[in-house]
């Protein structure tokens, strides 16, 4: 909620200074700066155009892109830091209010483990089954064993699988790109004056809900998949179980998301050749 709050400040700002944005007046005086002419915007199809045809675009731009912006940024360094440690202090309250402070260490084997490991053998530190610890008997049962060979295997199996939804993830933000140019070279190359005005901004509001449909379907693929690869993996305990299956949900979301703002960031507007 803070974080919300400060950003929906953030674009209040641009919305009330707006109208006195220098840069963007002078885009949209069609009598100064923006009579400039500029090259065109595709190969083939399009022509001359002037900088004032940019002035909605600028506009738009400066709301969501203005000098309370780096303030912002600001606050979302600090506060995701506050947000992580405020995280760890509650965890800690809980953990105490609970007594599970010791509990990764008492832990016993998940149900799921024993029914579908085949192979059992003697507990070679306690040489004692971990269930009958808890009642002080001294029989000596075999437990479900995993051996090593099947656990790297199964392992490496859900590591290319990972691998793989990454490239996917990418390979997503690419076909965005792509569709970008592509689509804002033909309505930069229509007829109607009205169009190629706006075709930037059209380009970029279908290309950003394309953007976020994909997001939140491989979200949703992913979160199933990696529940039935961790599932595989056949961990030993809950424990064991949850921190694989955060490891995959966090580097798949951590690609998922932020791909595109990486592309935003370090690639877009690098890689332009000649006019």
């Amino acid at each position: 909620f803070p974080a919300g709050i400060v950003g929906l400040a953030v674009f209040i700002y641009g919305c009330v200074r707006m109208p006195f944005h220098e840069a963007s007046n002078e885009i949209c005086n069609e009598n100064g700066p923006g009579s400039f002419i500029m090259c065109p915007l595709c190969d083939n199809r399009c022509t001359w155009w002037k900088l004032y045809r940019s002035c909605a675009y600028s506009r738009v731009s400066y709301l969501f892109d203005n000098e309370a912006t780096v303030a912002f940024a600001a606050f979302m360094a600090l506060w995701s830091t506050f947000f992580i440690e405020m995280w760890k202090r509650r965890e800690a309250e809980i953990r105490y209010d609970w007594d599970v402070a010791d509990f990764e260490e008492e832990e016993t084997i998940r149900p799921e483990f024993e029914a579908s490991v085949r192979r059992r053998k003697i507990n070679p530190v306690s040489k004692v089954h971990e269930r009958f610890q808890n009642f002080k008997m001294s029989q000596t049962i075999e437990e479900p064993y995993l051996s090593y060979p099947s656990r790297i295997c199964r392992f490496a199996s859900s590591l290319w699988i990972i691998l793989f939804m990454l490239c996917v993830v990418i390979a997503a933000v690419f076909a965005v790109i792509i569709y970008r140019l592509t689509v804002s070279a033909l309505l930069y190359g229509v007829s109607q004056e009205t169009i190629k005005e706006r075709g930037g901004i059209i380009t970029t509001i279908t290309a950003s809900l394309i953007n976020l449909v994909i997001i939140i379907i491989l979200g949703k693929i992913y979160q199933f998949l990696a529940e039935a690869l961790t599932n595989f993996e056949t961990h030993r305990t809950l424990t064991e179980w949850e921190d694989s299956f955060t490891l995959k949900m966090f580097l798949f979301q951590f690609v998922n998301h932020y791909a595109s703002l990486f592309y935003i960031a370090f690639f877009k507007g690098k890689l332009i050749g000649r006019p």
